[in-house]
């Protein structure tokens, strides 16, 4: 049976992300590791880039009216 989980490596142990279910207490398992490389800043804002912004929202960015972050009424 193959379980996929996240794990996080700390002081020596990899200690999953959720629960890891169908698998008892004390079972030996074997373990393949695939280091997950974060996205650069570079790639972290060219996906916030492909997010829609409604029109108006983009017009008053651009006019320096309201800044992208803001979150009051419109």
């Amino acid at each position: 049976m193959v379980h996929q989980t996240t794990a996080i490596f700390e002081k020596g142990t990899f200690k999953p992300i959720k629960p890891v279910k169908g698998i008892p207490e004390h079972a030996t398992v074997r373990i393949s590791v695939e280091t997950i490389v974060p996205p650069s800043r570079h790639e972290q804002l060219a996906s916030l880039a492909a997010v829609p912004v409604a029109k108006r929202l983009a017009a008053q960015i651009e006019k320096g009216g309201k800044q992208p972050w803001s979150v009051d009424a419109f």
